[in-house]
C-alpha cells in the first residue's frame, strides 16, 4: 500500500514568512551602560584642579592689577624699583594729531622722535608707571640749551640730529629717578598740498 510506505516529514517549528520579518540585528539596542564609577571621580577631581589654577591665576593677575594702580610714592620705593623707571619722550607738532608722527613708517626712525626744521615742537616726557608731573625733569639739547618741566616748546632750525639728555629727580628725596639720552633726528618732510596747514599752503605759493 503506497499510503503505507509515504513519509511523514514534522511540521517546521518556523514558518518562512516568520524568519523573513525577523531582523539579523535587534532593532533595539541595549542602553550604554554607566561608566565605572573610578572614571567620574577621576574626571571631577581633574575638573576641580582646573578650577582651582584658575581661580590662582585670577588672584595674581588682581593683586599685580593693584600694585600698577596703587604706586608706592616715590621716596618709598626701594633702589631695585627705581631702576626700573625710566623716563623718555615723544615730540609733538601741529600735525601730529592729524596725520600721526611723521617717519614712523620708517624702521630707523623712533616713533615720536622726529621734528622738522622752523616748525614748533613740543617735547613731552613719558615714563610707565610713573606720573611725570609730579617729578622734577631737566632736559639738556647738546649739552647747551637747557629746558624745565615734563614738556617743553622748541623750534629747531637746522635739519640734522639733536641730542636730547632727560633727567628725572624726585622732588622730595633729590634722589635721581632716570638719566637718558636720545637722539632726535631733524628733517624735512614732504606733503600733499591739500594735506598742509593754511598757514603752510600759503607759504608755499608765496615762496
Amino acid at each position: 500500500d503506497n499510503s503505507k510506505c509515504a513519509l511523514s516529514w514534522p511540521e517546521p517549528i518556523f514558518h518562512m514568512s516568520t524568519l523573513e520579518n525577523e531582523p539579523l540585528i535587534p532593532a533595539e539596542v541595549d542602553e550604554e551602560k554607566p561608566a565605572p564609577s573610578w572614571n567620574r571621580k577621576t574626571s571631577n577631581a581633574t575638573i576641580g584642579v582646573g578650577v582651582l589654577f584658575a581661580m590662582g591665576l585670577a588672584a595674581i593677575a588682581v593683586v599685580q592689577f593693584r600694585e600698577m594702580i596703587n604706586l608706592s610714592p616715590l621716596a618709598e620705593r626701594s633702589a631695585g624699583e627705581l631702576a626700573d623707571v625710566s623716563v623718555s619722550f615723544q615730540a609733538y607738532n601741529e600735525y601730529t594729531a592729524i596725520q600721526g608722527f611723521a617717519g614712523s613708517s620708517y624702521p630707523w626712525v623712533g616713533k615720536g622722535m622726529l621734528v622738522e626744521p622752523f616748525k614748533k615742537s613740543t617735547l613731552q616726557a613719558t615714563a610707565a608707571f610713573l606720573d611725570v608731573s609730579k617729578v622734577d625733569i631737566t632736559w639738556k639739547i647738546d649739552d647747551d640749551l637747557e629746558f624745565a618741566g615734563d614738556s617743553f616748546e622748541h623750534i629747531f632750525t637746522k635739519v640734522g640730529e639733536y641730542e636730547i639728555i632727560t633727567l628725572a629727580v624726585d622732588s622730595s628725596s633729590g634722589e635721581t629717578i632716570s638719566r637718558g639720552t636720545d637722539t632726535l633726528l631733524c628733517r624735512y618732510v614732504r606733503r600733499e598740498i591739500r594735506k598742509m596747514t593754511d598757514d603752510d599752503r600759503e607759504a608755499y605759493f608765496e615762496a
